[in-house]
């Protein structure tokens, strides 16, 4: 007869099942996962003889960063003050237009004219709030919007994970106590 050893709380399966939660949240960490891209602006023209002071906004979600440059109609936007209809992009994302190392919200008006608001050159691919820089003061929003089915797959799994680990556990401290 052999003397009983008597084993840690943390059985070979709990370190395993440990190292797999590691590995598990190393990998949502060092993914990108996403599935749009919200951009909020609000706006406010400067007055000048003849023409009055414009606010101006729009909520705009893209399938990914927008590239300049990018011609939006009214009709892809979720909501607009002050926008053109069709056929003519209400708003322009562009990019160092008159002024290098900006990037550009270009605020069309019917007749031709347009309104533009200058942000720092990235703002369009960088979630974060930016302020316009001088001219027209407005502020533009970026932010990226996760996939709900993505967040509901991976709580899933990590649920499957902890619950074959406490199995594992479980059954190994069971094996232990009948010897």
């Amino acid at each position: 007869m052999g003397i009983p050893i008597k084993m840690p709380p943390f059985s070979g399966a709990t370190v395993a099942g440990s190292r797999l939660c590691i590995g598990f949240a190393f990998l949502l960490l060092t993914t990108n996962i996403q599935a749009a891209v919200l951009y909020t602006f609000t706006g406010t023209t400067l007055p000048f003889p003849g023409h009055p002071a414009i606010s101006q906004a729009f909520s705009y979600i893209a399938a990914d960063f927008v590239t300049p440059p990018a011609p939006v109609l009214s009709t892809q936007l979720n909501s607009c003050t002050n926008c053109i209809p069709p056929p003519d992009p209400a708003i322009v994302f562009l990019q160092n237009f008159s002024i290098p190392n900006v990037d550009v919200v270009q605020f069309n008006e019917p007749g031709g004219a347009a309104d533009y608001y200058y942000f720092p050159l990235g703002a369009f691919s960088l979630p974060g709030t930016y302020n316009t820089m001088p001219g027209n003061t407005g502020q533009l929003t970026v932010q990226v919007i996760p996939e709900p089915s993505i967040f509901s797959t991976l709580l899933i799994g990590l649920i499957g994970l902890i619950t074959v680990g406490w199995w594992r556990d479980r059954h190994a401290r069971t094996r232990l106590h009948t010897m």
